[in-house]
């Protein structure tokens, strides 16, 4: 999962730091953490466009930790297992967005607007914890309207 999201997300924040001729050791941890959870976030919001395709994305290690079967997920059979397993992968997403945003006091300003899609991460996730971690609420498939509130407000105070 960690692999998938460096390479598919994180990715994409090395080249826009390039861009911004931002050349920096610690922005670039910070991205390659922040991509990371963002690639998880995204595997935990596609769960439910997933399951409609009969497509099970989540990784097979933690499926098998708490014994769901594929079934189990394409039935949206939203049960404490499943729900445990759904809690892991958010809390990878959690702990690697904490660790990108432990290193913003060292990250080049320039680079705190290139980081602002932690915002909308850090947003999904905790709306995923307020329906006690199942990603089949349909209140997760809804817009969050304050989030570009949030995007204003954390450029305007240099937080991502």
């Amino acid at each position: 999962m960690e692999v998938y999201s460096e390479g598919s997300v994180s990715s994409v924040y090395y080249l826009l730091l390039e861009a911004a001729g931002v050349e920096n050791v610690h922005a670039d941890h910070a991205a390659s953490h922040l991509g990371k959870a963002q690639g998880i976030s995204n595997i935990l919001r596609s769960v439910f466009h997933n399951t409609q395709h009969r497509v099970v994305a989540l990784p097979q290690d933690v499926l098998l930790k708490h014994s769901v079967s594929h079934e189990t997920v394409l039935r949206a059979e939203c049960n404490k297992a499943l729900i445990e397993v759904f809690f892991d992968i958010a809390n990878r997403a959690k702990q690697h967005l904490a660790k990108a945003r432990s290193l913003s006091k060292q990250v080049p300003k320039p680079a705190h607007i290139l980081f602002l899609p932690a915002t909308a991460v850090d947003s999904y996730l905790e709306r995923l914890r307020r329906t006690h971690f199942n990603a089949f609420d349909p209140s997760l498939q809804q817009r969050n309207t304050l989030l570009p509130l949030f995007l204003y407000w954390n450029k305007f105070i240099l937080k991502y």
